[in-house]
C-alpha cells in the first residue's frame, strides 16, 4: 500500500496590536524598525522552543505584516500535533512579549489611550476572529495615565484643560557640550476639552514645570527654548522649586499659541544622566511636564517618553 500522507501543517501566528480608545491625544503608529525589533524577540524564542519540545518546523517564524497598527510574525510547523506541543510556551510568552511594550506601570507615554494585544493563532487577517489553530494564547493591556503627585501647587491638571500639550515622545538633540545632550519636549496646541471654560479660553503659555529630581540639580547645564518659527535655541539658567518639591521651572515663556505649537522646551542634562533618572520615572526615559496659563490656575499635565 502507498505510504500514509503526511499530515496537514499547522501556520502559528503571533499578533501585536494596537487599538486606539477614545481617551487617545496624538495617534501612534508602529515604526517599521520596531517590527524587526519584535521578529528578533520572537523569532529564536519560538525557534529554541521547538528545539526544547521536539516540534517540527517547516519555516521559522517571518514577519508578515508591519502596519500602523499591527506587527504580524508567522511560522509553520509540521503538523497541528506539532504545534500544539508549544502551547504551554505561548501560553507564558505572550504575556512577557506583551511586557516589553506595555504593562500596567510603564507604558510609554506615546500608547497612552491604547489598548496593546498578543494573540498567538491561526493565520487570518481579523485578529478578533482567527481561524482555529493548533494554539492559541492571548494577552491584553489598557494605556492609562499614571497617576503622579505633581505639581506643588494646586491647578488644574488634566490633559486638554487647555490648548496647550506637549507630544507624548521625546527627542534628542547635540547639547552645547561635548558632555550634555538636548531632551526634548515637543509642544502642541489642541483643541481644549471645554472651550468656553476659563482654562480653554487661554491663549498665553506663561511658563512650564517639569517634575525632576531635587538631587540632581547639577546634572542640567540649562534648559533651551525655541519657539515655533525661531532660528536658534535660547538657552536659560535652570530655576528650581524649594527644595522637596522636585520641580524644575522653565520660565517665563509667554508663547502665544503660534510660538508654542511646534516650540521645544529641552532639558540639557549631563551624558551620565539619563532622563529616567533626572525625571523621577526610574524605569523609564519618561518625563513630565506642567503647562501653565498667566493665571496659573490651569496646568495641564503630560508625559513624553524616548521613542
Amino acid at each position: 500500500p502507498p505510504p500514509p500522507s503526511p499530515p496537514p501543517p499547522c501556520k502559528v501566528c503571533v499578533y501585536f496590536t494596537l487599538t486606539a480608545t477614545p481617551s487617545v491625544i496624538f495617534p501612534f503608529s508602529i515604526p517599521a524598525s520596531d517590527c524587526q525589533t519584535y521578529l528578533d524577540t520572537v523569532k529564536p524564542q519560538v525557534t529554541d522552543a521547538a528545539t526544547q519540545a521536539g516540534a517540527r518546523m517547516l519555516s521559522a517564524p517571518e514577519l508578515v505584516t508591519c502596519s500602523a497598527s499591527q506587527v504580524k510574525i508567522c511560522s509553520t510547523f509540521f503538523s497541528s500535533a506539532d504545534g500544539a506541543k508549544l502551547q504551554s510556551f505561548f501560553d507564558s510568552q505572550v504575556q512577557f512579549w506583551l511586557e516589553q511594550i506595555a504593562t500596567p506601570a510603564s507604558c510609554s507615554s506615546y500608547l497612552l489611550g491604547y489598548q496593546a494585544e498578543m494573540t498567538v493563532g491561526g493565520d487570518g487577517s481579523d485578529v478578533k476572529n482567527l481561524p482555529t489553530g493548533c494554539v492559541s494564547a492571548y494577552a491584553s493591556q489598557q494605556c492609562a495615565q499614571s497617576k503622579i503627585n505633581f505639581p506643588a501647587c494646586v491647578c488644574n491638571t488634566k490633559p486638554l484643560a487647555s490648548p496647550f500639550a506637549a507630544l507624548p515622545t521625546l527627542t534628542t538633540l547635540p547639547g552645547r557640550f561635548k558632555s550634555t545632550t538636548l531632551w526634548c519636549f515637543t509642544l502642541a496646541t489642541v483643541t481644549p476639552s471645554s472651550p468656553t471654560s476659563t482654562c480653554g479660553k487661554t491663549t498665553t503659555l506663561a511658563k512650564a514645570e517639569i517634575w525632576a529630581n531635587d538631587n540632581l540639580r547639577r546634572k542640567i547645564a540649562g534648559i533651551g527654548l525655541k519657539p515655533a518659527g525661531s532660528a536658534t535655541m535660547r538657552y536659560i539658567s535652570a530655576s528650581w522649586g524649594a527644595v522637596g518639591e522636585n520641580t524644575l521651572k522653565a520660565t517665563p515663556l509667554n508663547w502665544s499659541k503660534a510660538q508654542a505649537n511646534g516650540g521645544q522646551i529641552c532639558l540639557e542634562l549631563e551624558n551620565n544622566t539619563s532622563p529616567a533618572e533626572f525625571c523621577n520615572t526610574g524605569s523609564d526615559d519618561t518625563c513630565w511636564i506642567n503647562l501653565f496659563d498667566t493665571s496659573k490656575s490651569c496646568c495641564p499635565l503630560y508625559s513624553s517618553t524616548d521613542l
